[in-house]
């Protein structure tokens, strides 16, 4: 291959507009990056860019060296089509880099503390006369409902509520008042440091030196010192490890990060690992697909009067200061760099670099002026985890624990404000209890049954909290209105939950107000329960449970408990208490007294029942904007399921009737959530045949699909150490006018140039963006947006495709791809390039590869392709069904669609996975004439698919 060598002209003081491409290539089992040219707004200039791999699944950028001053600054973003004839060789990880001094406060002996106490005090005093070098911290207490953030395994912090500033002339050290407040740079305060350094000579970092050996020695912390009225250790700097686990390796990081504009300041936002959203507010996660200022106003802003209620319910905000070299400042608004405790070389340390597209560690100079964020470990850090198994030892004290002193009075923030939990989670799986948290055992699946909660939901403005009912029968009614335009201070009627209609707490009667994917009540804290413990069921889990359990017909009945009219469902157990006699079924009659004529139950003849697992769903009614109607005559429940884009589904029931319909979302209706139990299930007879059965019915079946027995040690593919699939017998294919989808005739055939006709897509396709949830479902779209294509993944063997059922087929992950290429054994020789009847493409050979079908095959070799590319095997129709029929699978070379447009026709085979990258990217196999490999880039780009069967 050539080396890429790319000439920027040398811009003076960041004017210019220079644009950047990054490749993210899964290679031999690691993800690598390679910037191709360079961004706009970089500090001059770059003479050539070598493309070094780095060996790291982190979205971390290859370092383009500015001449002057020496402050490196990268942006990502991948755009096909690429380059396919870019040098990579392997390098070190960052990590590697590390020497055997790097130590963190975690791990410090007590010796070496000493030592280096006594080092630091003999040879540098602080600006602040409290300060001295300790290697402990002190173990903070949280607050209640403070924010707390994972940094590792069992360890947790809270972070200071602003950035570190210092006034030299007063040597006095302080946090910023707000959050998003940045320091000017004057000689009055600085708020950008030097990498601080036992043996610096420029102490603290608190200078302008541009010399990196007055910097040198091991890292001293900020927290060191006395901080605003904090004793000294009360705060610390968290090392690059800790930074990287935060960002990207705790539960659901990446939905508790995101760029933002708070105020007119731009910047990161970091959510608490359980985060709960103040009401109306709306956190978009990740970043935006470009670099510059603009781009974080234009991913989300805030005002600061959102960032105070976001605040309060324990979010950071990470300010973009830019970064400092001698006296002149860089990148202000543009790039949040912040110090980690990590050195790397003697003149280098590692730091948390931040831009509008991505956020990664990096390592540069010493000598430049960069933020400081301190974080306070907290005492649930240390605490050993208790075992049911197993006998807890106990924990021998570190260093830290040892030399904890008191610490130092802080003020406790306003309480989180809830609800919105960004982060997904499995509702909560518990015991059924008849008591006040949850009700009965009810199946609602053939596998799955719940228990209820203990009385509909209900949100009280004032407070922003949410509850359930005192009682089973209580109802808010007429008072879920203020007037005739605005909803009461406390309400249990709610438009359908979606990200724009805040929980559906509002009284707008237009359902566009309403659109969206939806999002679960049970996400919030209820009362004393945790975000999650609670869950809505679903339109198929409500039929269930009314029709399909066993009994189900005796389970149910309308009635009249304590004067209020609605439904009584009975668990699946239910024994009558003694002197309770419950009349299953409704009544012909359609007004309010139906329900008492029925049956009656007073309170206390309700409590016995109730002990005994019935869930009462009194009759609500409900509500259109500031208007009620039908209170106390029909019962009408959400659902968690859509019914197409301004309706849902719901329970409803009247005294003659109960059934799962749907009804426009902007109408208010009654929530009742439920949790999980881990009672026993009554299954109902299974409806879906068995492989048995299906194998018996092989006559009705297409062939493929009943030959797959006789297929699977033939021409299987590894695709794991464990796990062998079958391949399709051509790439996907979707035909509009039918809307059918299809598998190509021959492995060979390809759609082309005619997958664009005129400017819009071709009447039968075979280039498709990646498959979500997003607009462009499925991928057949003609969008150039990513938002699009936002989402999660959804299979396109989920679909009927031919004649074989819905899924029956499947994508490869990433893992898997990598794996079939790379990893199974002997893949090296059982790959190749070919040209099959005048298409070229990649051959992929199964794992029990029989050469005697085909002695002239030339497979790559050395991990590298024949030097003569696709014509190293040129192979004809019947020379092609000899190897075909022995097992071997061709993906043809079918380009990529970018909108209207075709590129690299017959020249590359791109192909994608089942594995998304972020919310913009998703992974996929590249092969061209002279490699193969796993990168990814922008949904929106249309690439080939072909699926597989597990065998």
């Amino acid at each position: 291959m050539k080396r890429l060598t790319l000439f920027v002209i040398t811009l003076v003081f960041c004017i210019g507009a220079v644009a950047q491409v990054r490749m993210h290539i899964w290679k031999d089992g690691k993800s690598r990056d390679y910037v191709v040219y360079d961004l706009d707004n970089m500090i001059p200039t770059m003479d050539s860019v070598t493309f070094t791999g780095v060996d790291t699944p982190q979205n971390t950028p290859v370092k383009v060296v500015p001449s002057s001053p020496d402050i490196v600054q990268e942006r990502g973003n991948d755009n096909l089509p690429q380059d396919n004839h870019i040098e990579r060789t392997n390098a070190p990880t960052v990590s590697s880099y590390a020497p055997a001094t790097t130590t963190t406060i975690d791990h410090v002996s007590a010796q070496k503390v000493a030592k280096k106490t006594e080092k630091a005090q003999n040879k540098a005093k602080s600006p602040n006369s409290q300060a001295t070098i300790l290697a402990s911290t002190i173990l903070y207490q949280p607050a209640e409902g403070e924010g707390l953030f994972s940094v590792g395994n069992n360890r947790k912090v809270v972070f200071a509520h602003g950035n570190l500033r210092y006034s030299p002339a007063l040597g006095y050290w302080s946090f910023t008042d707000e959050q998003y407040d940045v320091i000017d740079g004057s000689n009055e305060s600085i708020g950008s440091f030097g990498w601080s350094a036992d043996q610096s000579q420029q102490q603290w970092g608190a200078h302008h030196s541009t010399k990196n050996s007055d910097y040198a020695g091991d890292f001293a912390d900020w927290g060191i010192n006395t901080i605003g009225n904090d004793v000294s250790n009360t705060w610390r700097t968290l090392s690059a490890d800790e930074w990287n686990y935060l960002l990207n390796e705790r539960d659901n990081a990446d939905l508790l990060k995101g760029v933002a504009q708070v105020g007119t300041t731009n910047g990161l936002i970091l959510l608490p690992d359980n985060w709960v959203a103040p009401m109306g507010i709306e956190f978009k996660s990740g970043f935006h697909s470009d670099y510059g200022s603009e781009f974080y106003g234009l991913h989300q802003t805030f005002s600061t009067e959102q960032w105070q209620w976001m605040e309060n319910a324990g979010a950071i905000f990470l300010p973009a200061d830019g970064v400092r070299s001698g006296n002149d400042t860089y990148f202000s608004n543009i790039y949040c760099n912040y110090w980690t405790s990590s050195p790397i070389y003697d003149s280098h340390a590692q730091y948390l670099c931040i831009n509008s597209a991505e956020a990664f560690i990096d390592h540069n100079d010493r000598s430049n002026g960069r933020s400081v964020r301190l974080v306070k470990d907290t005492k649930a850090t240390v605490a050993p985890k208790k075992s049911k198994d197993a006998t807890t030892t106990k924990a021998t004290p570190s260093v830290e624990v040892a030399a904890i002193v008191p610490a130092a009075q802080s003020v406790s923030p306003a309480p989180v404000v809830e609800p919105v939990v960004v982060s997904e989670a499995k509702a909560v799986v518990s015991t059924p209890k008849n008591s006040l948290s949850s009700i009965g055992c009810f199946a609602v699946s053939d596998e799955v049954c719940v228990s209820f909660a203990p009385g509909n939901l209900q949100y009280t403005y004032s407070s922003r909290k949410w509850q359930f009912a005192k009682n089973q029968y209580d109802t808010i009614g007429s008072a879920n209105v203020s007037g005739n335009t605005t909803l009461g201070e406390q309400i249990d009627m709610f438009g359908w939950s979606t990200p724009i209609s805040s929980w559906g707490v509002s009284a707008s009667s237009i359902n566009n107000d309403y659109s969206g994917e939806f999002v679960d009540w049970g996400k919030n804290t209820i009362g004393k329960d945790k975000p999650n413990t609670w869950r809505t069921l679903t339109s198929e889990e409500w039929d269930y449970l009314l029709n399909l359990r066993p009994n189900a017909e005796s389970l149910k009945g309308v009635a009249q408990v304590a004067g209020v009219n609605g439904l009584i469902l009975l668990s699946d157990d239910w024994s009558a208490p003694a002197g309770i006699v419950f009349k299953s079924g409704f009544v012909s009659a359609y007004d309010i007294e139906a329900f008492a004529n029925q049956q009656m139950f007073s309170e206390e003849q309700w409590a016995l029942m109730e002990e005994a697992g019935a869930v009462f769903l009194p009759a609500v009614g409900m509500r259109n904007g500031a208007n009620i109607y039908f209170l106390n005559n029909y019962c009408n429940y959400w659902s968690a399921t859509p019914f197409g884009d301004g309706y849902s589904f719901n329970l409803s029931a009247t005294p003659n009737e109960a059934y799962v319909g749907n009804i426009d979302r902007n109408t208010g209706q009654a929530v009742r959530l439920v949790k999980n139990t881990e009672c026993k299930v009554k299954r109902a007879p299974s409806v879906v045949p068995t492989v048995e059965d299906a194998i018996a019915l092989q006559e009705d079946m297409p062939a493929a699909i009943a030959d797959i027995k006789d297929e699977t040690i033939k021409t299987g593919f590894s695709v794991s150490d464990t796990k062998q699939v079958l391949f399709a017998s051509g790439n996907l294919q979707y035909t509009i006018s039918t809307k059918k989808w299809s598998f190509a005739e021959n492995q060979y055939d390809t759609i082309g140039s005619a997958n664009v006709v005129n400017g819009a897509l071709g009447s039968k396709i075979d280039l498709f963006g990646h498959s979500s949830k997003g607009n462009a479902k499925w991928g057949v779209s003609i969008s150039t947006n990513d938002q699009d294509y936002n989402g999660e993944f959804v299979d396109w063997g989920t679909l009927m495709i031919d004649q074989y059922p819905a899924n029956t087929w499947r994508t490869l992950t990433v893992e898997e791809w990598d794996y079939v290429l790379n990893t199974r054994a002997n893949a090296t020789m059982l790959k190749g390039l070919a040209q099959v009847v005048g298409v070229n493409g990649l051959v992929l050979l199964p794992d029990n590869w029989d050469v005697t079908v085909n002695t002239d095959f030339v497979p790559g070799e050395g991990g590298s392709f024949a030097s003569n590319g696709f014509d190293a095997n040129l192979l004809d129709a019947e020379q092609w069904q000899r190897m075909e029929e022995a097992g071997a699978v061709f993906l043809p070379a079918t380009g990529t669609r970018i909108g209207a447009n075709i590129y690299f026709f017959n020249e590359c085979c791109y192909y994608w996975s089942a594995t998304s990258f972020n919310s913009n990217y998703a992974f996929y196999i590249n092969v061209s004439a002279s490699e193969s490999y796993m990168t990814n880039n922008s949904r929106s780009t249309g690439q080939a698919v072909r699926l597989v069967k597990d065998l």
